[in-house]
């Protein structure tokens, strides 16, 4: 066999010999080699999922990296095992919570894949738009998803060779010796290359697949790992869904670079159960969205209070002892940050972000703290307001986002000539400290931690038998930083609907937390001479009253 010409300018080692993986090979990615380090020469806790009762070391989480990465490879089709050896962009969508979901991101990556994470509670018409979008081909689940990841693989909506692969990870399966897992010879992947797709509401239209490149993954652990000094004795409570940013980028990944423990709690929030966790001490770091600070703050004060004062002052002072308190996706109202630094001793640490941006304002332990402000500039992050001191805020890092996955007009859309990308949110700097105000559209929500497309759930509710027009807005709450209102004008014949009955229906094709918890029928709705439906002043007229046709849902809070 012929050897190719050789440039002997430009040519390569690798150009001369070829070495081939093995099973126990792993890319040459710092990701790996830091994770390989921590099973060889640390190998302390790396998970607890609180869920299914583990304990997982760095050994044991690498070990099952390598085992489910050579299951994932025997199970896909040839076509799509020829396009990650040719480096193309081929995405993977998990359906996994907890330790399966770690393992799962890390395996995309081990095989040169795009991670889609997603959310537990995601319908079969999200999912699908989600595969569709970024034009997946492989489901990675774990067994509680089985059901829905066949439907999914099996659809003709999909990629006709989809397959569906099960990481069903037991810590009891035999360890690899860390010593004698390999690294690839061949050349670097394009680190360029997404990672990771992130699915993000946008103002119009369906959620968009926001595509991070490997490398900025990378980055932003390593950055953030060194600004919070996490290191082995550094455990994180993680209570922010993985499929969004800072579950993923902010808090599992630079924990998991920096050799601490991520702590997973149970999938359904339980006030109570995480308060018995602080009692136990040993928590250096929660971040979480203000839902679950105001039901912190509740439980404490109606329940854990009223307790004998030695047994309140074990609950108080656990919770003084945690390291930091971070909060983002919406306003802290600042009641309740005010209540838990006079409670605590303590600052919730307020930031601003975005999946396509990062993070330009954020509060750090030791900076000038100002109530209800979500920081100073972030270093290495440029942004200006529109207005100067207030407006729209505009931001751009090379940390940013690389595109919207398949989608060229619509990152062209969102950027300006000069490469900022467009907030949509608005803020006003005060000194140097930024205090948002709200979204430039009432379109998107900030529901319990989730960034929600109204334009979603308005399509859902216009496909209703009974529901002729619909509009969704946002009305402010405490607890749930928004919640989502909907206004509907029924169909001719048609003379009631409950609050329960839309939800129960709306169930097929909408996540639980995209639900509307309030609802108010009305006769008709306003519109403006073009035939616009005025959202603004809708939200105020018909939702800023306790008039008696506003039926608002009560969730059930746990026992006690």
């Amino acid at each position: 066999m012929k050897q190719p010409d050789i440039d002997p300018e430009c040519f390569d080692r690798t150009d001369l010999v070829y070495v081939e993986d093995d099973l126990n090979t792993l890319p040459h990615d710092i990701i790996f080699h830091r994770l390989h380090f921590l099973a060889c020469h640390q190998n302390t806790v790396a998970i607890r999922d609180t869920d299914r009762s583990l304990e997982i070391s760095y050994g044991q989480l690498l070990s099952d990296i390598v085992t489910a990465k050579n299951l994932v490879l025997s199970k896909l089709h040839i076509s799509t095992l020829e396009q990650l050896r040719a480096d193309k962009e081929v995405s993977f969508l998990i359906l996994a919570r907890g330790y399966e979901f770690v393992v799962s991101f890390f395996t995309v990556l081990a095989i040169g894949g795009i991670a889609a994470p997603t959310s537990p509670h995601v319908t079969l018409a999200e999912a699908l738009h989600f595969m569709k979008t970024s034009k997946g081909q492989a489901v990675l689940h774990s067994r509680d998803f089985e059901a829905l990841a066949a439907e999914i693989s099996h659809s003709s909506e999909v990629y006709s060779e989809c397959r569906h692969v099960c990481i069903d990870s037991h810590p009891d399966v035999r360890l690899l010796n860390p010593r004698k897992i390999r690294f690839s010879m061949k050349k670097i992947p394009d680190v360029n290359n997404p990672g990771a797709i992130i699915f993000t509401s946008g103002s119009t239209g369906k959620p968009k697949g926001a595509a991070m490149r490997r490398y900025n993954i990378l980055v932003h652990a390593l950055l953030l790992m060194w600004k919070n000094n996490i290191n082995k004795a550094y455990t994180i409570l993680q209570m922010l869904p993985t499929h969004h940013a800072a579950g993923l980028v902010q808090n599992t990944l630079p924990t998991l670079m920096g050799g601490g423990t991520v702590e997973f709690t149970l999938p359904r929030f339980d006030a109570a159960a995480i308060w018995e966790r602080i009692r136990r001490e040993g928590i250096q770091s929660i971040s979480a969205v203000p839902t679950i600070y105001v039901r912190l703050l509740s439980h404490f004060e109606n329940v854990l209070s009223k307790l004998d004062s030695a047994e309140k002052e074990i609950y108080r002072s656990a919770m003084s002892k945690v390291g930091q308190f971070q909060c983002g996706t919406s306003s802290l109202p600042t009641s309740v940050a005010a209540r838990w630094e006079e409670l605590f001793e303590r600052r919730i640490l307020e930031r601003y972000g975005g999946t396509e941006f990062g993070n330009p304002y954020a509060n750090y332990a030791g900076s000038k703290f100002v109530l209800g402000s979500a920081g100073m500039r972030n270093p290495g992050i440029e942004s200006y307001l529109e207005n100067g001191d207030h407006g729209e805020i505009f931001a751009r890092s090379p940390l940013m986002f690389s595109k919207y996955i398949n989608n060229v007009e619509g990152t062209r859309d969102s950027l300006t000539a000069e490469g900022y990308f467009k907030t949509g949110d608005i803020a006003e700097r005060v000194e140097d400290h930024y205090f948002i105000k709200g979204r430039k559209s009432v379109d998107i929500l900030k529901t319990g931690g989730y960034k929600v497309s109204a334009l979603d759930i308005e399509h859902a509710m216009t496909n209703h038998p009974k529901i002729a027009e619909a509009i969704v807005v946002g009305v402010d709450d405490d607890e749930f930083g928004q919640r989502v209102a909907a206004a509907v004008v029924l169909k001719e014949g048609y003379h009631e609907l409950s609050l329960s009955e839309l939800r129960r229906d709306l169930q097929k094709s909408l996540s639980n937390y995209k639900l509307p918890s309030i609802l108010r029928v009305v006769p008709e709705l306003q519109k403006t001479a073009n035939m616009k439906i005025p959202k603004q002043l809708l939200k105020k007229e018909l939702f800023d009253s306790k008039h008696p046709d506003i039926e608002t849902w009560q969730f059930s809070k746990p026992k006690i």
